[in-house]
């Protein structure tokens, strides 16, 4: 071996220490091990905790002077208490869990809401220096669909065609999607479920459908069944309520014969009386002519006596 290389050994073998000492002060680095929110997401308007696990993943040197921030860009969420939490150390390799109680606004949106948590502190040199992390937290959002009484007529005719109305009004702080209407009852036909669309916070809408009436199994009498409601928050969340709605289907009015010829009687003109309407015109037309030869002979005596 070369006498030049062999220096070279011996010194990286000297300045090695000093490298890992440089490595292991430089790179003090705290890091989110994980975190889990109280009930698994916050409701709008109300609060919750919000539990994090911060992890020292340097082996050989502690975090101090360590205080924790947590802030949401857009709002929704707010820390309640001090604006920080102070953590003294965080040792070596070791760990500390933090709280942060939180409060969601009560108009803030369903869905995920992305939050930063930001931390200084100080290395074993003193040094000072900061991370930060995403935290993503779910809100939820208290549905108010409000909508009137379900109700048909107490009878309905076979052939005919029921017209449906309800009307719906968005109670909550966010907007309702996807409002359906789906009938399910014998011998009332609504065809496909009926879209009633979104509505928006404070808005109502008026959902309508038309219900062709027919026999049930070939028969007349009562019947019985339901309305469900669904609908969608915007983190596409579910809702459906099932109504209750019954009626009584009727055959239709059946005209026999007999009713239709006397109708036509009743209906009939009486053979004399287009001979008598035309013998009173003639005696009409006879008394205007005598009245108009009448007043000609009239006007001639008044000429000759002037």
């Amino acid at each position: 071996m070369k006498k030049s290389a062999i220096v070279f050994i011996l010194c990286m073998i000297l300045l090695m220490p000093d490298f890992a000492m440089a490595a292991r002060y430089a790179s003090v680095k705290l890091v989110v091990e994980e975190y889990a929110l109280e009930g698994g997401k916050i409701e709008a308007g109300s609060e919750a905790v919000l539990t994090l696990r911060v992890r020292n993943t340097n082996n050989y040197v502690s975090a101090g002077n360590i205080v924790f921030t947590l802030e949401d860009a857009q709002g929704r969420i707010i820390p309640q208490g001090p604006s920080g939490i102070y953590v003294n150390e965080i040792a070596r390799g070791g760990t500390a869990e933090i709280r942060f109680r939180l409060k969601a606004m009560p108009d803030a949106q369903p869905g995920y809401a992305q939050l930063t948590l930001n931390a200084e502190y100080e290395t074993a040199e003193g040094q000072n220096t900061n991370m930060s992390a995403d935290v993503y937290l779910e809100i939820s959002q208290e549905m108010r669909l409000e909508h009137g009484v379900a109700g048909l007529v107490s009878k309905v005719t076979e052939g005919d065609n029921i017209a449906f109305s309800m009307d719906f009004l968005n109670m909550g702080k966010g907007v309702v999607y996807n409002v359906l209407m789906a009938f399910d009852i014998p011998g009332l036909n609504g065809g496909s479920a009926v879209l009633v669309g979104n509505i928006e916070p404070g808005e109502s809408k008026t959902g309508r459908a038309n219900l062709l009436v027919s026999k049930v199994n070939g028969e007349y009498g009562n019947t019985s069944g339901t309305l469900t409601l669904t609908w969608e928050n915007a983190a596409g969340e579910q809702y459906e309520e099932v109504l209750e709605l019954s009626t009584t289907i009727a055959p239709k009015p059946v005209i026999s014969t007999t009713d239709v010829e006397e109708q036509k009687e009743e209906s009939k003109i009486p053979a004399w009386l287009p001979g008598a309407l035309i013998a009173a015109a003639g005696v009409g037309l006879v008394v205007w002519i005598q009245i108009s030869i009448e007043r000609r002979r009239r006007r001639e005596r008044d000429e000759k006596m002037l």
